[in-house]
C-alpha cells in the first residue's frame, strides 16, 4: 500500500510560499474550500513532511487536519 498525505490548514496559502512547496516537493494539489486550504499529493515520508509543517508554522498557518491517504497503488520492496 502506498500513501500519500493530505494536509488541511485555516485560510488562504500565499502565492510564495504555494511556489516554494512545488519546488521542495513537486506536483502537489492546493485547492481552497471555504476558509480552509487542503493541500494534497504529498509522498508519506516522515522527512518531508516534517519540512513542509515547519514551512507551514514559520508562515504562520494554522494546522487543521494531516492525515495519510492510500493512493490505491501496491507498495514494491525490490
Amino acid at each position: 500500500m502506498a500513501l500519500d498525505y493530505l494536509v488541511e490548514i485555516r485560510g488562504a496559502l500565499p502565492e510564495a510560499v504555494r511556489q516554494e512547496l512545488r519546488g521542495r516537493f513537486g506536483a502537489i494539489t492546493v485547492n481552497r474550500r471555504g476558509d480552509r486550504t487542503i493541500l494534497s499529493g504529498l509522498p508519506a515520508d516522515q522527512a518531508a513532511l516534517a519540512a513542509l509543517l515547519r514551512l507551514l508554522w514559520d508562515v504562520g498557518s494554522e494546522l487543521r487536519l494531516v492525515k495519510a491517504v492510500d493512493t490505491g497503488e501496491e507498495e514494491r520492496h525490490d
